[in-house]
């Protein structure tokens, strides 16, 4: 009859839909279950900061030249860094830093930003330079880690191709190929001059053995982390903007603040006029004239 076929339809509809309520919450068990197992895996293998690098692979193009021309860096050579630390990327987590000294990992940031400079480098290379920096700084100290993983984080969260690529296009310059090995020279003649004079006798050996622009790349590199003051320190806008909003907040705050209270105009003190000698009060009471005999 239509009455109990309708029964058997309700019935069945019910059954599927607690079918399908309890296959979905088995399909939330197991997505929280391997989030829980991929945390305690986490947890175990303990990853280090070292491997947030090395997951990702950044390959920005490099500076590009005609066929009968090489790319190689321009005379004088100029390589900047903007803030150190702060200047390596990460958006508004540089604000956070504004304002402090400059840390122990300075120097190895300095030269991660001037190897966005150095005609012929790669971010790879940059990287593992900057690695190898921290590690060599840090020597164990707890303290130079936890900012090393603040600064790694900075250069992941920073899009490192929008630095990279304008940085080759300021440290290239495309020549004649037969050209190239002038060029070499005298850069490196440049830096041996002001850093290191007595060993100028090597150029020409360390120009014939950097024959490639990438090879001229790796020991330019290997120079300035040895010499950092080949990098030239520039303010950074960004970090200059953050700056100046910390410094107007805190002019504020000083204006709006009431100004120190004086103890002279303190509402509780004693006017001048209404001291009282506690010696003559005592030999008051005690006179005759006072009426405390008995």
């Amino acid at each position: 009859s239509e009455p109990r076929r309708r029964a058997t339809h309700f019935r069945t509809m019910r059954s599927s839909s607690s079918s399908s309520s309890t296959a979905r919450r088995r399909g939330v068990f197991f997505v929280v279950a391997l989030g829980v197992v991929a945390a305690a895996r986490a947890q175990d293998e303990k990853p280090n900061l070292d491997d947030l690098l090395s997951k990702q692979k950044r390959a920005c193009p490099s500076h590009k030249c005609a066929k009968s021309e090489v790319a190689v860096p321009k005379r004088p050579l100029k390589l900047t860094s903007k803030g150190a630390c702060q200047g390596l990327g990460g958006g508004g987590m540089s604000m956070f830093s504004a304002n402090q000294e400059r840390d122990q990992l300075a120097g190895c940031c300095d030269v991660r930003q001037a190897c966005n400079e150095i005609c012929g480098t790669t971010v790879k290379q940059c990287d593992e330079q900057f690695e190898s920096c921290i590690n060599t700084t840090c020597a164990g100290d707890e303290d130079c880690e936890r900012s090393a993983g603040i600064h790694k984080l900075m250069l992941q969260l920073g899009d490192s191709c929008a630095k990279f690529s304008p940085g080759q296009a300021q440290g290239c310059q495309c020549i004649a190929a037969d050209k190239a090995t002038t060029r070499r020279t005298q850069i490196l003649e440049d830096v041996y001059k002001k850093f290191a004079p007595e060993s100028i006798d090597k150029v020409g050996g360390l120009v014939a053995k950097a024959d490639s622009t990438k090879k001229f790349a790796s020991l330019l590199l290997k120079l300035v982390a040895k010499y950092p003051a080949l990098v030239k320190q520039v303010q950074d806008p960004q970090q200059a903007y953050f700056d100046n909003l910390m410094k107007e907040a805190a002019a504020k705050k000083d204006a709006k603040a009431p100004p120190p209270k004086d103890a002279d105009d303190d509402d509780d003190a004693t006017p001048p006029g209404d001291v009282v000698d506690l010696d003559d009060e005592a030999a008051e009471q005690a006179s005759p004239s006072s009426g405390g005999e008995l």
